[in-house]
């Protein structure tokens, strides 16, 4: 916090979208990317769009970072202790049109794992004396049935031999070894769903370099190279 008081000239309230607006477009200059009827938008993506103007927004974004893991998965957790000390949560396998079952009161699929701060909270779920925790999911079911709709040789030899598809995806869009491929590069390939996207340098939804780009932060001349087969393959698939 005191970084970002600093880079601004003064103190104020984060929390406060008015606040924040007026210190980042008033006070630092940064271009405005949008208003609201409450004053500028300091919304998520208006943050993202603006890391490169002021080390002030980086430092923003990791705040809000912190307080949503401080709020939500460590003081709101706690509220949901039981009287044995312990979490139980419901899970319920008739409310998700999907058929997946969800869990309420607390949510625990929902816990973060994408960045090494979040995934730490996941180190405190441990289970009872003499008990076990089981996690268990379908691997990458949306990929499999998208790799037999399409017919995607490629993808499907990938399935069969036991591949990796994000760290291999990671690897191509950075241009280095699979071996490489570090956790963090391999869940950013994850975390902005690129094998719903790209299939041997393709983009499945139609999207163009800059609207694909701007989720994972990627360089435009990297995305666009992953762009060519684009519409020969979203005609395939509608």
């Amino acid at each position: 916090m005191q970084n970002i008081y600093a880079e601004v000239g003064y103190e104020f309230n984060l929390n406060s979208p008015k606040q924040l607006g007026e210190a980042l477009f008033d006070k630092l200059g940064l271009p405005p990317r949008k208003k609201t009827a409450r004053g500028y938008s300091t919304d998520a993506e208006t943050l993202e769009s603006l890391r490169a103007y002021s080390p002030a927004v980086d430092d923003i974004l990791k705040y809000r970072t912190y307080s949503k893991l401080l709020s939500t998965y460590v003081e709101g957790l706690l509220k949901a202790l039981g009287p044995d000390g312990r979490i139980h949560s419901t899970f319920i396998q008739t409310e998700a049109r999907t058929g997946r079952i969800s869990s309420t009161e607390p949510n625990l699929q929902n816990i973060p794992i994408r960045t090494e701060l979040g995934s730490r909270l996941r180190g405190y779920f441990v289970a009872a004396p003499g008990e076990t925790l089981v996690d268990a999911d379908y691997s990458q079911i949306e990929l499999r049935i998208l790799a037999h709709i399409t017919g995607d040789e490629a993808m499907q030899q990938a399935f069969l031999s036991g591949a990796d598809i994000h760290r291999a995806t990671a690897a191509k869009i950075y241009h280095i070894p699979e071996s490489d491929v570090t956790p963090q590069l391999r869940s950013a390939s994850q975390g902005h769903q690129l094998w719903h996207h790209v299939r041997q340098g393709s983009v499945l939804s139609g999207q163009g370099p800059r609207h694909f780009g701007q989720g994972g932060r990627y360089f435009l001349e990297n995305v666009s190279e992953y762009l060519p087969e684009s519409g020969r393959l979203h005609a395939e698939l509608h």
